[in-house]
């Protein structure tokens, strides 16, 4: 995975591990180099954000809005994220 910024693809930052559980998808990030905080992450379909509803909010995967949208992503004071994510699937269903 690369950052990406107003002047395009950047330096790579990691990777992402993705597996399937009981729960849903699960998303493990091995990334470095990133600003610290918690950084919202949005599952965008071809053609936008999945909003079968049109709520036009972003409120988590368990809310009701988006419904591709991801739990926020921790990025380590060091700049590092490894927290791992899961993407329950409460909406189910597929374009």
């Amino acid at each position: 995975m690369n950052s990406i910024d107003a002047n395009g693809i950047g330096k790579k930052v990691g990777t992402l591990d993705l597996s399937d559980t009981k729960t849903g998808l699960r998303v493990t990030p091995r990334l470095t180099d990133l600003p610290p905080g918690d950084h919202p992450a949005a599952g965008m379909p071809a053609g936008g954000h999945y909003d079968p509803a049109d709520t036009g909010k972003h409120l988590g995967p368990q809310g009701d809005g988006h419904k591709g949208d991801m739990p926020v992503l921790t990025v380590e004071a060091s700049g590092k994220a490894t927290k791992a994510v899961t993407r329950t699937a409460p909406h189910s269903g597929r374009r």
